[in-house]
């Protein structure tokens, strides 16, 4: 693949990425270097080469300027422009930085002029969206800048790391009339705005627009959901079920918008028929998630982990517990698969789910369903937990349970202690030693989390060494769901994960998907 076919490809992928963002949520609308290849990793195209003898002090800076983002921004390069205008890209790599690939992709071979034209507003929206910036450059709303760049400037500020969100889903056919409701709305939502401009009516704000504006200035965040679910009825049914509706958000929080979804204006009949269980959930168990648990009305996972308490309820079945995390970002936790998988287990044990944001409240779920039936004269749990699911998004060496910054791309010592109270991680031997007295001798650990079982030192090899005895199972890569294996007794004989990707690919190369694209990505690690 030539250079230049390789770019068009590298931006039109950098496009793709941003689109997908968007649309997974919409519902409506100095320095010579004579061994350039250690800076280029895998780009090194002979057309490349070819630039790079041409303009090598320059290509070499625009590189190491744009630090970890350098294949972005080489692929976005308008090196058309390179043999008259190299000083001047380099000099914008330098000043933008990681930031600059979101410049190239934006302006194209208009980037001199355009960056000259609005460097003071970029500099502001970088200094607003802070790590966002690239996506914020890229999605910028370009014909707006020269009649409403301090439209725009606010929104950044308010908006911070999902401006390019933002943006991407401004409801440009209203900006020039509305734009002060619009700056208001994102004052009031802040960082979350593009949730509520994914499916907002506005076709309703000429008609509507102060009954618009109250709706979001009650439900915040959460407005999304009621313009989604209810459309351009929104503002009736609103109206004359506010106070249910006030209730039902103040109650369930960040599972408002799913519920929503699932149940649409049959939201009470869910309340009459589920609050009272919830509400027991939500005390006993730290659960918050709602949505995860109810596929329909009779969903009776959460009427069961409270049922289960009673030690004369199920007592003769094994038991399992799983720990999930709060912290989930893009709600992958709350797939359909994920259900089933957590429903399948209820046939043969006696399961227990909790939710949790840092690692002590996860060693506590342990040590209290570990002794619920309490311990012998030695300590010894009567009856110790047989199947042990911790769930949260996931790198090599930790599973997050909190929101921090890094999410799940956390990767150094440094961060792990740093951030260690939002993680099981590499560092918690103490703490996963203690807690392998509350597991069975034949006991079972499955890691839910991402790359956990990556090679290399990983979280799960960690687990096993100081949970000798168990059976440890974690997915190797990236994954969307697992599969349960299960004897007669329906006890967990195996554990497979599953990857959509890996599954259309292999559909893809004609290799055999029989298996769900299952098969290998799972690091099984066995007394």
């Amino acid at each position: 693949m030539g250079f230049k076919t390789r770019t068009k490809q590298l931006v039109y992928n950098i496009l793709a990425a941003g689109a997908l963002l968007v649309n997974s949520f919409g519902c409506c609308s100095g320095s010579q270097y004579d061994k350039p290849k250690e800076l280029l990793t895998d780009l090194d195209d002979v057309v490349l080469y070819e630039l790079m003898q041409e303009h090598p002090n320059e290509i070499v800076d625009i590189i190491k300027a744009s630090g970890d983002s350098r294949e972005q921004t080489l692929g976005a390069l308008p090196f058309e422009l390179m043999d008259e205008h190299s000083d001047e890209l380099v000099q914008m790599t330098q000043r933008y930085k990681e930031h600059t690939w979101g410049v190239f992709a934006a302006f194209g071979n208009d980037v001199i002029n355009q960056e000259q034209k609005n460097r003071s507003n970029l500099e502001h929206i970088r200094e607003a969206a802070k790590e966002g910036t690239g996506w914020a450059y890229l999605l910028l709303p370009k014909d707006l800048m020269e009649t409403h760049s301090d439209f725009l400037i606010d929104i950044a500020y308010a908006s911070g790391e999902t401006t390019g969100l933002t943006y991407a889903l401004l409801p440009l056919d209203i900006v020039n009339e509305y734009s002060e409701e619009l700056g208001y709305i994102t004052e009031l939502i802040g960082e979350d705005t593009w949730k509520v401009f994914t499916c907002f009516p506005s076709e309703l704000m000429d008609t509507y627009s102060d009954e618009l504006i109250g709706i979001v200035e009650r439900y915040g965040k959460h407005s999304a959901a009621l313009f989604e679910v209810f459309g351009k009825d929104v503002v009736e049914i609103e109206e004359t079920h506010r106070q249910e509706l006030e209730n039902f958000v103040r109650k369930y929080g960040d599972s408002v918008n799913s519920l929503l979804l699932k149940f649409g204006e049959d939201f009470e009949d869910f309340e009459v028929y589920n609050g009272e269980i919830n509400e027991e959930n939500q005390k006993l168990f730290g659960i918050t998630h709602f949505h995860r648990y109810y596929m329909d009305q009779d969903s009776d996972l959460l009427a069961e982990n409270v049922a289960n308490l009673d030690l004369d309820y199920n007592p003769d079945k094994p038991m399992a517990l799983v720990v999930m995390n709060k912290n989930d970002w893009n709600d992958v936790f709350a797939a359909q698969k994920k259900y089933e998988g957590l429903e399948s287990l209820t046939n043969g044990y006696k399961l227990f789910i909790f939710e949790v944001d840092n690692e002590e409240g996860a060693f506590a779920a342990i040590e209290q369903i570990g002794t619920l039936y309490g311990v012998d004269d030695e300590g010894n749990p009567n009856k110790p937990i047989d199947l042990l699911i911790l769930g949260g998004h996931g790198s090599q060496k930790g599973l997050n349970l909190g929101y921090t910054s890094l999410q799940d791309s956390i990767e150094t010592l440094e961060d792990f202690r740093k951030h260690d109270d939002q993680y099981l991680d590499i560092i918690d031997g103490e703490q996963f030693q203690e807690a392998a007295q509350y597991i069975s001798q034949e006991g079972i650990v499955v890691l839910e989390s991402c790359s956990t079982g990556e090679e290399g030192y990983n979280l799960a090899t960690f687990v096993k060494f100081n949970m000798p005895y168990v059976d440890v199972y974690a997915p190797i890569m990236p994954v969307n769901h697992w599969e349960f294996y299960f004897d007669e007794l329906g006890l967990v004989t195996n554990v497979e994960f599953c990857s959509e990707e890996v599954y259309m690919f292999r559909k893809l190369m004609h290799q055999d998907v029989s298996d769900g694209g299952c098969n290998g990505l799972t690091l099984k690690l066995k007394t």
